[in-house]
């Protein structure tokens, strides 16, 4: 798995999930247990269950592997891209593309990256900023329903300075 697969996917976890992801070692397989008194350890105190839970939803997104005794160990990831006597290629034609979308610029990508790093990269991207966009809607629908409001509290209180007015010209004509 690559740095930025597993940025996004890390990312997307719930932080209880994080915190028992923090638990589990890198190198051999541990049991629930042993993951659970880990967190303990850490600070990070989680139940046994929510653990088994947790874990079961790392697995299934592939940031920890399980063996068939029911135990954990984190899926390796890679910090860079491995490149064993390759003479530098040119950029390949899915990043050509993205540089004439105007998604991404030879200057702001890393010389390092694949291209399906930077996918995943974009995608993180886009995702954050899906979410910020949905946080903008519900701000202006929040705007929306106090401006009709302000709306309403206005019309009432011009039909009530209508009525006075009325009853004000009444009275100084019968006057």
């Amino acid at each position: 798995m690559n740095k930025a697969r597993f940025q996004a996917l890390i990312s997307g976890m719930t932080s209880v999930a994080q915190k028992v992801y923090e638990g589990v070692p890198a190198a051999d397989f541990w049991t629930i247990h042993q993951i659970v008194s880990e967190c303990g350890r850490l600070g990070r105190a989680v139940q046994y269950d929510v653990a088994q839970g947790c874990l079961a939803k790392l697995h299934d997104a592939g940031l920890v592997m399980r063996n068939e005794h029911q135990q954990f160990k984190r899926t390796p990831v890679r910090e860079h891209r491995q490149v064993a006597n390759q003479v530098e290629q040119k950029p390949t034609t899915m990043a050509s593309a993205l540089v004439l979308a105007g998604i991404g610029t030879a200057a702001d990508k890393e010389p390092d990256e694949a291209p399906l790093d930077r996918l995943a990269t974009l995608a993180a991207r886009a995702r954050a900023m899906s979410n910020d966009l949905r946080g903008l809607a519900e701000d202006m629908e929040n705007a929306a329903l106090a401006a009709e409001e302000h709306i309403q509290r206005s019309q009432a209180e011009l039909q009530e300075f209508n009525a006075l007015k009325a009853i004000l010209h009444k009275t100084l004509k019968v006057a």
